[in-house]
């Protein structure tokens, strides 16, 4: 057998396994989970909560794993609007599953409402009908803008009527399909309608002053559960112009190699994030090494360094080869990555420190698999196209777009701040929803949006924790004591260990270094504006 045919059997080895990784991943969870979700079944049934990496993952893998979903009400705690969502949440209504999306937006971080279109309402409604686009099978949806409710009889008043004439009359009515995941304009004479889908959006201030009773009769209307949906995002965000990662790497220097990563098909998606990872940190490791004081630590000279560097470098083109977009062999690939090497020796050079950034960040999918499988578009994903890149990259604009300067921008990564978020948070959950976990909660999801770069990485650990906790405490305050089963989707970045797995710091180590960064960033700003100024 010559190395072009081993090089296809391990492509198509590697394959194999990827598909079997996914399909078990979804029986595990779909086991964990058909039969603990019926609402009101018995006074200790659980509560399944998954843990995903994207929102766009989430009601997909609900809808998949044997959950039964029926005119659920989702009530969503996001610090992004989700417009990519939103061809997800139409599918779901067209097959009756969801009826009624309910978005808590963070009033700590978006106090100017800067993804908050139309006025900048606090409290308001919008009405969507879901359908198909006409002479095909392309879902589509039209919607009307942002209404003020005003109060909450304003909501219920308008979920009662149903009146899309109503709500779209002079209201800039907007008909959108979302074909190969691009968001595309149609007109409404071409959208069938078929399904309605209520939205409603308010502050977390909103939502916690609306008190008890009102989402279970919201829910109650159509008689169907409720999915708790949290993206660990709305408790911070990451400020992408102000982090460890461009002030050690630059933005310049990030965006040649992401060009160069692109070389990389990572055709069996996650294992090829594995592999990526496995087969050039070390490489980015012995560079560092090497550059910084010629081996010392191993007693090497400078031949012997470059000679490890060149016995690493024959080992990740082996590695890297089945990956190649254009499949073109173990020799291209040993071209591709001596490049590599010498991007990252000249880099080393003239910024040691940078490299060792870029060995702790490693390398990242830009979008979960699951992601580009549902159709769903993501930034940084065109036409449906994985790509492996750098983790530390910038990846979202409208994460950019939160960013806040002075004291906000500073604490989004104090632990303190984190911790009192948290409590805010479940606080307004025990008081505003316990109703829902007695007899009507159907699912929980929390999502890490770590990946992409939106929730911070160095107090990812604590947020997930706290959140879990609140969830806990949510159930438990039913008045059928319910508990939680919590499963961890397969397509996580780091796996159920997250950004510490991934990174190899602790997440002790990871906090440490957040606190320090957010205290030396309010030291520099004027009194008035610390921490509680």
């Amino acid at each position: 057998m010559d190395g072009a045919d081993c090089s296809q059997l391990v492509q198509l080895l590697m394959l194999v396994v990827g598909l079997l990784c996914i399909a078990g991943g979804f029986a595990v969870l779909r086991a964990s989970l058909v039969g603990s979700a019926s609402v009101g079944r018995g006074r200790h049934d659980p509560i399944p909560v998954l843990v995903v990496e994207e929102h766009a993952e989430a009601l997909s893998t609900w809808l998949h794993s044997g959950v039964y979903l029926r005119n659920a009400t989702v009530l969503r705690f996001d610090g992004h609007p989700g417009e990519p969502l939103q061809d997800a949440w139409h599918r779901a209504t067209l097959a009756g599953s969801v009826r009624l999306l309910l978005w808590v937006w963070p009033d700590w971080y978006m106090s100017e409402g800067p993804l908050l279109d139309e006025g900048h309402l606090d409290l308001a409604y919008r009405l969507s009908v879901a359908g198909f686009v006409k002479d095909t099978a392309t879902s589509c949806w039209c919607e009307s803008a942002w209404l003020p409710a005003g109060s909450l009889d304003g909501i219920v008043e308008h979920v009662e009527v149903e009146d899309w004439q109503g709500a779209a009359a002079g209201k800039h009515l907007r008909c959108h399909s979302q074909p190969f995941g691009h968001l595309a304009q149609v007109k409404e004479q071409d959208c069938r309608a078929g399904a309605r889908l209520h939205q409603v959006r308010m502050s977390r201030k909103s939502f916690a002053a609306l008190g008890d009773g009102w989402l279970e009769a919201l829910a109650g209307r159509w008689g169907g559960g409720v999915i708790l949906d949290i993206d660990e995002d709305f408790v911070s965000v990451h400020d992408s112009a102000d982090n460890e990662f461009d002030n050690a790497v630059g933005g310049r220097f990030a965006a040649r190699l992401d060009a160069h990563l692109e070389a990389l098909c990572p055709r069996n998606m996650i294992a090829s994030e594995r592999i990526a990872n496995s087969a050039l940190r070390p490489l980015l490791r012995v560079v560092g090494e090497c550059t910084a004081d010629l081996g010392a630590p191993r007693g090497e000279t400078a031949a012997q360094c470059v000679e490890r560097e060149h016995a690493l470098a024959t080992s990740a083109a082996r590695a890297l080869s089945p990956l190649a977009c254009a499949g073109s062999g173990l020799e291209a690939m040993r071209g591709w990555v001596q490049r590599l090497l010498s991007m990252i020796r000249l880099f080393a050079e003239q910024n040691p420190s940078g490299i060792r950034v870029l060995e702790t960040y490693g390398f990242c999918l830009r979008a979960a698999p699951r992601t580009l499988s549902a159709g769903l578009s993501q930034e940084g994903v065109s036409k449906g196209v994985q790509r492996i890149r750098l983790c530390g990259s910038r990846q979202s604009s409208s994460v950019a777009a939160l960013r806040r300067e002075g004291r906000n921008a500073a604490l989004q990564e104090h632990p303190d701040e984190i911790e009192e978020r948290l409590g805010i948070l479940r606080a307004a959950l025990l008081a505003a929803a316990p109703a829902a976990a007695a007899g009507h909660a159907a699912a929980a999801s929390l999502v890490r949006s770590v990946r992409r770069g939106a929730t911070p990485k160095r107090v990812w650990k604590r947020i997930e924790d706290g959140l879990l906790d609140s969830v806990r405490q949510w159930a438990a305050a039913s008045p059928r004591h319910r508990v939680v089963q919590v499963a961890y989707d397969s397509d996580l970045l780091g796996g159920p260990g997250g950004w510490v797995t991934h990174s190899g710091i602790s997440a002790a180590a990871l906090d440490d270094a957040a606190r320090a960064s957010a205290d030396l960033a309010l030291s520099r700003l004027p009194p008035s504006t610390g921490r509680h100024g």
